[in-house]
């Protein structure tokens, strides 16, 4: 659909995008017509002010301003010839006419001060400043009596003589600065008219150049638009002629555009559609429905369930009636004429089609799987039950009186034996390490493990003349959640490969365990296998993990190996979430390095869980009625004091057979059902019951076991039962089995996991045995379980001797059913990996777990001594 929503938002920015060109190209070329309008006019503006100022200063430059000053001068030198001819003549005769003296001197006096404002040289100005001081001193004798004047006319004829010379001088300056004012004038005018002309040529440059690019950026634009425009008709053509279909419609649902894809899906034609109104055309009623109500919540909201929110499936309708599943990706645009929908619809019956064949198809593959399964299965029972029968012939035609040539041939005879046996379990371990499902994690004491490995692989060791060395660092008071399982496995194959190619040389595991910094409970687990064989070559170092892969040949012939080990140790590395690597030189020896994230367990948080919950009332359960339905007596009477202690009304049935008959005759509110037993098993016992018209046919019935494989759990669930409970178990994990409501549970079948084996005795089952049974009891209950404990590992013993696996298999069962519930954490771990090896006639790995029995058993039993012998202590860590 990915293709699909990708055309959808073609198209809407085809159709949106051809409309924002040609209405981006108008509005582009509007705004390049104001600016080059707005440019114009301011050009215009800038020259019209100029004008004004050239006029103002031509307005000053009047020609007119100079005459008057000119006429000024000229009237000042004339009157001061009048005035002084004047003097002349009243001084020539002996009546003198004051009269005409006084009203010369008064006009002279007047024109002086006219000269003030001008622009004068120094001199001019110094003498108009003198003659106006001389003058101002003869106006008290022009206006004093008649006498006076006429006695004092000699002088002031004496003063108008000397002052001629300051006359012409004024005249002319007065003149001269008018002539200097003019000239700064016109120079004014001069320097305005070239910056106007100057702002004039600017201004067309200007224009010229705005006009040139705006007429640029116009052509530009209108190429772009019609680019745009050819690209969206391609676009458009593409889109109609795509596989898809693609349906345009308005904001009230009629269709506006229908491209050929659509066509062809829907079969209508375009020109009998458009126009018309989609949902009712293209949509069944339920689905109309519910388009129709998305687009009134968009209409009223903006919000909408099926447009802008990727793509749905919903059936759609043809022209001829046919409903057909479809995908559809639906988007919204906004337009000049409102909001349109653009969807892209896609016919999903092909691609339904081929979803249901691969369903089938994987259907199928999860079948052969299964098939291959049991043909492992039919494989380990068909072929290892056979090959043990004739490993064993030979193993007492072994212990008989041979010639050597015959003694030569049995040892070819077992050791090809064993070599097949080694290639069988080697498929075997492949097929389980390539489980996809999530590894378990449960509580694991690697220190413990880890020593039981080496113990175990000592033997071995010692046919080979190897020495082998273990060291652990950080381990101490450390338990953690892990697959001891998974950790079992790559420890043996690492070790034993070590062994097998190290021959009278030495073989070392180094563990180690860093917490990491800054996260709390969290670090890597250092795993390392070293060796003094016979090394790996460089170029072979990165295959070496890949399957069926052989260095050497001839030795590995020789050792019978299949090259299947490290492959197993790498997946199961990779499960883990950690990373293998190997360093090693050719003849100096090999070393393996593992590094797994781990996470520390809490141990005093498993102790806390393993208080008295009950009697301090933390945990209340109504009474119900229980059958326990278990052949071991030991594990009936621990069940029978755990349930009574809980308050529960408990009644025992010590088979199938008396399950049957106990069932039949009184109702239970649950039943507890062991599943390996003698007469009649668990299962059996269960359709039975369910197979009947007795009170308990719908009663949930949990089995209780001490180890079920996948397979099995199914066969529980097809006989009947509600759920399983895996042993050992402690009393948490009891009273969350009888609290359960089984008619609510998921799949209607649950499976409370078994405490991982770890320590040598599981904390919350030692705290129960000890609450509930008390010392006495408690050391009565334990010397039982030895005793019954022995008779079988004798009977495991003899079975493992003559490889009768059915009768070891049975025999493991019942010891691991009273060792978990004698809290024997560590044991119970070895007899159900036994029970499990029997099953898939794994030889090669009984042999290393009978090995391991006896050492197991005695740990147990100077762990339960301690606890017998200091009430208070309770090994968690072995």
């Amino acid at each position: 659909m990915a293709d699909g929503s990708s055309k959808c938002e073609v198209m809407k920015r085809c159709d949106i995008g051809a409309f924002m060109a040609r209405s981006d190209t108008g509005r582009e070329a509007e705004k390049n017509r104001f600016t080059l309008t707005g440019l114009t006019v301011l050009a215009l503006a800038f020259i019209l002010g100029l004008s004004f100022i050239v006029r103002d200063n031509l307005n000053v430059m009047v020609v007119a301003q100079g005459d008057e000053l000119s006429w000024r001068a000229s009237q000042v030198e004339v009157e001061y010839l009048k005035l002084l001819i004047a003097i002349k003549d009243a001084n020539a005769t002996d009546a003198p006419d004051l009269d005409e003296l006084r009203k010369r001197f008064d006009v002279f006096y007047s024109r002086l001060p006219l000269f003030k404002n001008e622009t004068l040289s120094d001199e001019a100005q110094a003498n108009l400043g003198a003659m106006q001081e001389r003058l101002d001193s003869f106006i008290p004798i022009i206006d004093g009596p008649d006498a006076r004047l006429a006695a004092a006319l000699p002088e002031f004829q004496k003063d108008l003589l000397e002052q001629q010379d300051s006359s012409r001088s004024i005249a002319l300056g007065a003149i001269q600065g008018s002539t200097e004012i003019q000239a700064l004038q016109r120079q004014r005018v001069v320097l305005l008219l070239e910056a106007m002309m100057v702002l004039i040529a600017l201004s067309a440059v200007a224009i010229v150049a705005t006009i040139f690019f705006l007429q640029k950026r116009t052509a530009e634009q209108r190429r772009a638009s019609i680019q745009a425009e050819e690209k969206r008709r391609q676009l458009q053509a593409t889109l109609d002629g795509a596989i898809g279909g693609i349906v345009v419609c308005d904001k009230d649902g009629n269709v506006i555009d229908f491209n050929a894809g659509a066509e062809t899906i829907f079969g209508y034609r375009k020109d009998e559609i458009i126009g018309r109104y989609m949902p009712e055309l293209l949509l069944p009623t339920d689905a109309r429905e519910a388009v129709e109500q998305s687009m009134a919540r968009y209409h009223a909201t903006g919000q909408s369930t099926f447009s802008d929110s990727g793509t749905h499936e919903f059936p759609m309708l043809r022209a001829d009636g046919t409903v057909f599943p479809a995908q559809t990706q639906i988007t919204t645009a906004q337009m000049q004429g409102g909001v349109i929908f653009i969807s892209f619809c896609r016919d999903l019956t092909k691609e339904k089609h081929h979803e249901a064949e691969l369903t089938k198809a994987s259907e199928n593959a999860i079948s052969a799987a299964k098939e291959r399964s049991r043909f492992f299965a039919m494989m380990s029972h068909e072929m290892r039950t056979p090959l043990n029968g004739v490993l064993s012939a030979l193993y007492l035609l072994e212990e008989g009186s041979l010639t050597d040539e015959q003694r030569e041939h049995l040892d070819t005879a077992l050791f090809s034996g064993d070599i097949l046996l080694l290639h069988i379990n080697d498929v075997l371990a492949i097929e389980r390490s390539e489980d996809d499902r999530e590894l378990e994690q449960q509580v694991c004491d690697i220190c413990s493990l880890a020593s039981n490995m080496v113990r175990m692989l000592e033997p071995m060791a010692k046919e080979q003349s190897v020495t082998l060395d273990l060291e652990k660092k950080g381990l101490k008071g450390r338990q953690f959640l892990s697959s001891p399982r998974a950790l079992q496995q790559i420890l043996i194959n690492l070790l034993s490969n070590a062994i097998k190619f190290s021959p009278q040389g030495a073989v070392s595991l180094f563990v180690r365990y860093t917490p990491s910094d800054g996260f709390p409970g969290q670090g890597v687990l250092r795993l390392e296998v070293s060796d003094t064989g016979i090394g790996i070559a460089s170029e072979d170092r990165d295959r070496i993990f890949d399957d069926f892969v052989s260095l050497d040949e001839r030795y590995e012939r020789r050792t019978g190996g299949t090259g299947l080990g490290l492959g197993i140790v790498r997946r199961f590395t990779q499960r883990l979430g950690g990373s293998i690597h190997c360093m090693s030189e050719v003849g100096e020896g090999t070393t393996f390095s593992l590094d797994l994230p781990m996470t520390e367990a809490d141990l005093d948080a498993q102790l806390a869980q393993g208080d008295d919950a009950l009697r301090s009332g933390s945990v209340t359960l109504a009474s119900r009625r229980i059958l326990v339905v278990d052949d071991n007596k030991v594990n009936r009477n621990v069940m029978e004091k755990m349930l009574t202690l809980a308050g529960q009304n408990v009644r025992l049935a010590e088979g199938g057979e008396a399950a049957i008959r106990l069932a039949s005759q009184q109702a239970f509110d649950l039943i507890l059902m062991d599943i390996s037993m003698p007469d009649v098993s668990g299962t059996q016992a269960t359709r039975s019951i369910r197979a009947g018209d007795g009170p308990n046919r719908e009663t949930p019935i949990v089995a209780f076991t001490a180890h079920a494989l996948p397979d099995e759990l199914e066969s529980f669930r097809q006989a009947g039962m509600s759920g399983c409970l895996m042993k050992p178990v402690n009393r948490k994990a009891l009273i969350e089995c009888i609290g359960k409501d089984y008619t609510t549970a998921e799949d209607g079948f649950t499976v409370d996991a078994p405490v991982e084996p770890s320590g040598v005795l599981e904390p919350n089952q030692v705290s129960d045995l000890k609450s509930f049974l008390g010392p006495e009891e408690l050391a009565a209950h334990l010397n039982e379980f030895r005793e019954n404990a022995d008779s079988l590992r004798l009977e495991m013993k003899a079975a493992h001797v003559s490889a009768d696996l059915e009768r070891l298999k049975t025999a493991a069962h019942a010891l691991a059913g009273t060792s978990g519930m004698a809290g024997a954490l560590q044991l119970f771990g070895l007899l159900r990996d036994l029970e499990q090896c029997c099953v898939h006639m794994d030889m090669g790995r009984i042999d290393l777990l009978m090995a391991g029995l006896d050492d197991a058993y005695d740990r147990l039993c100077d762990a339960w001594d301690q606890v017998l012998a200091n009430p208070v202590a309770c090994d968690t860590a072995g």
